[in-house]
């Protein structure tokens, strides 16, 4: 009879807990996935392939982003990373996930373009297994770090090009 009252007690409070889990759903896949950012920029192909470059490798110097190849004569770099965002938000068992996502960034004679795709499947990092795709909370806060890169990207290729050269 005691192990009745037990296991009736601990369903109890286990599913008084779980009421209190805000569940998130997964993004609606017909959101886009690939977002692109051109930028009409003062400078060389070279000159603005330079500055991304430098801007990647400065700004991903997380282990779990890498970028891939880079390309000076086709002023062309590709890499990966991680955007982390958060599953269960507000709730006592929320968790920081991570989705993968490939970067292309190309240099042109006075442009440059980036493009960042959120890629489907579980990234091998990520601590929250059995998310293919991010949660539609997690797809926004992902939304929001892309466009916080294009912004630094676009300052960073219009900035004047740092010289250690000091004339005497």
């Amino acid at each position: 009879m005691n192990l009745i009252r037990i296991s009736m007690l601990a369903a109890t409070v286990v599913m008084t807990g779980c009421a209190h889990v805000q569940f998130d759903n997964y993004m609606d896949e017909k959101q886009p996935m690939t977002f692109t950012y051109e930028y009409s920029v003062t400078g060389s192909k070279l000159d603005l392939w330079r500055k991304g470059r430098d801007f990647f490798n400065s700004t991903y110097v997380d282990h779990r982003t890498v970028i891939k190849t880079t390309d000076e004569n086709a002023a062309t770099l590709t890499g990966r990373g991680l955007a982390d965002w958060t599953l269960g938000a507000g709730s006592r068992y929320q968790s920081t996930c991570s989705t993968a996502y490939q970067i292309q960034f190309a240099a042109a004679n006075n442009k440059a373009r980036v493009i960042f795709e959120i890629t489907k499947g579980n990234a091998p990092e990520s601590r929250c297994q059995g998310w293919p795709v991010p949660s539609q909370n997690g797809y926004i806060e992902i939304r929001k770090q892309f466009h916080d890169l294009h912004v630094a990207l676009g300052t960073a290729l219009r900035q004047e090009a740092f010289s250690t050269f000091q004339a005497q």
